[in-house]
């Protein structure tokens, strides 16, 4: 059964501290769109960790340790890497993407999947520093969000058409998005569920294109810094979860009305929010974050969709939550955090009976 017969309301908890690693965060955690595959990425420093399992095992299909994909050697906090979107599997299952922070030799590998040890990378080489990407869900298409120049605080985002396998170069690459509207460096992105939207999130709003077009008006959260960003994987859906601190507000992307506001507080004291994540049929929301004055110690809520109610929290007894996802065909919702370690829970025993019709198409949002 692997590390699905692992999963269990309590979190099954696996831990990525390395020797050669002093307290690494995990970063990001990604799910393959068959189910099958997970991955992890730690950053500490000038080093990381890339993980890949297939869930069906409890040993690793790739360890890669001591890459240089850190923040060249300065201290970091696990604030700057909230809504980094650092791995991504593709549309197909066939590609595993990851990116790293720093200026470096490269800014985006792609591995085959599954892979061998042995295997090497393809690479896509860029000029500007890496810190967030995304593959569509419908075809392989990768956004790629970066510093234009480097050494600068402007952002821009570009698309490469079919990747790794066609373009590889920055200049085959269409610009999306520029630093013009908000001069800031993008955090987050996503396309929408029919690969058609582009959510761009640079800290102070988010953007939505189709295209190179702007579309609808510029979401904020007030005076809240934009953290993550997610749409819902429903086809056709138009709805948008934007986490902030101590909240996560839903819109309708295009038009920009909100649908509903969820507060992410303790005893009063807000918390940041490090991760959003719907189910697949969309009746489901995952909010991950937590707060240092929460006595050190991260959360993951589980919100219904249908009337927006709290239906439990995932336990948890690390730090800051800082990524979230749910796989696309199993009740298994992965996290990780900044102690170094991921966690997997078996959510039927939260969701019940309603689990059923998971994956349905009957929602119509």
């Amino acid at each position: 059964t692997g590390l699905l017969g692992r999963a269990s309301l309590e979190g099954h908890v696996i831990s990525l501290i390395d020797v050669e690693q002093d307290d690494p965060c995990v970063v990001s955690v990604a799910i393959s769109g068959d189910g099958r595959f997970l991955a992890a990425r730690t950053l500490e420093r000038d080093r990381g960790r890339l993980v890949v399992w297939n869930l069906k095992s409890e040993q690793p299909l790739l360890d890669q340790r001591g890459l240089r994909y850190g923040l060249n050697g300065r201290a970091s906090g696990m604030t700057e890497f909230l809504g980094s979107r650092l791995l991504d599997f593709s549309a197909a299952g066939d590609w595993l993407a990851t990116g790293q922070l720093a200026t470096s030799q490269y800014d985006v590998e792609a591995w085959r999947v599954p892979m061998d040890p042995t295997d090497l990378p393809s690479t896509l080489r860029c000029d500007e520093q890496v810190h967030s990407l995304d593959f569509s869900p419908v075809d392989r298409r990768l956004l790629v969000a970066g510093r234009v120049p480097p050494g600068t605080s402007a952002d821009s985002v570009f698309e490469y058409e079919d990747w790794p396998d066609g373009f590889s170069k920055r200049s085959d690459a269409v610009a999306v998005w520029s630093d013009r509207p908000l001069r800031s460096r993008v955090e987050s992105l996503q396309y929408s569920a029919n690969g058609r939207l582009r959510a761009v999130a640079n800290g102070a709003a988010v953007r939505v294109y189709v295209d190179q077009r702007p579309v609808g008006e510029q979401i904020s959260l007030g005076d809240s810094r934009v953290t993550c960003l997610a749409f819902c994987p429903v086809l056709d859906s138009e709805w948008l979860a934007i986490g902030g601190a101590g909240v996560v507000e839903v819109f309708n992307a295009v038009t920009a009305e909100r649908v509903r506001q969820l507060t992410s507080e303790r005893d009063g004291v807000p918390g940041s929010v490090g991760s959003v994540a719907f189910s697949p049929n969309g009746r489901w929301l995952l909010v991950a974050g937590g707060n240092h004055a929460w006595n050190g110690r991260g959360e993951v809520r589980l919100y219904s969709t249908v009337d927006w109610s709290q239906r439990g929290s995932l336990p948890t007894d690390g730090k800051l939550v800082s990524s979230v996802a749910i796989s696309p065909v199993v009740p298994l919702a992965v996290a990780g955090s900044a102690e170094g370690a991921i966690r997997l829970w078996d959510l039927r025993s939260l969701v019940g009976p309603a689990w059923q019709g998971m994956n349905s198409d009957d929602n119509t949002r």
